[in-house]
């Protein structure tokens, strides 16, 4: 079995000890990456299993939403959606990620079709 010496002093290795050291490190990264697939597993079947109650949430709410806004009066949408235009473009201009910066631009759209809807239902003509 030949020595070898570091760069540093007093230290010495063989081939065999760096060889052993090479495998334990790249077990060891192999034993990260298998825990680290079991994690994403568990986590998405947990996503999935709550999919359908997180849909009927947000259905209840949208449709809780779409009543008040629906309710209010054209002034209170129509500041509703300055406000969250102005936001959108606020954030649209800091840089923020698109998808919140659309998700920012739904209740605009949501108050500019409440509003179409009650425009056009005044110009026409009654029955």
């Amino acid at each position: 079995m030949s020595v070898h010496t570091n760069d540093q002093p007093g230290r010495t290795s063989s081939p065999d000890s760096v060889a052993d050291s090479a495998a334990r490190t790249r077990d060891a990264m192999i034993d990260d990456v298998r825990s680290a697939v079991v994690t994403a597993r568990d986590t998405a079947a947990t996503a999935a299993a709550r999919a359908p109650e997180v849909a009927n949430a947000t259905r209840g709410a949208m449709t809780e939403a779409m009543r008040q806004m629906e309710a209010g009066s054209d002034q209170a949408l129509t500041t509703g959606a300055a406000f969250a235009l102005g936001a959108a473009m606020g954030l649209l201009v800091g840089g923020a990620p698109r998808l919140l910066v659309v998700a920012t631009l739904v209740p605009v759209a949501a108050a500019g079709m409440i509003l179409l809807d009650r425009r056009g239902a005044m110009g026409r003509p009654s029955r």
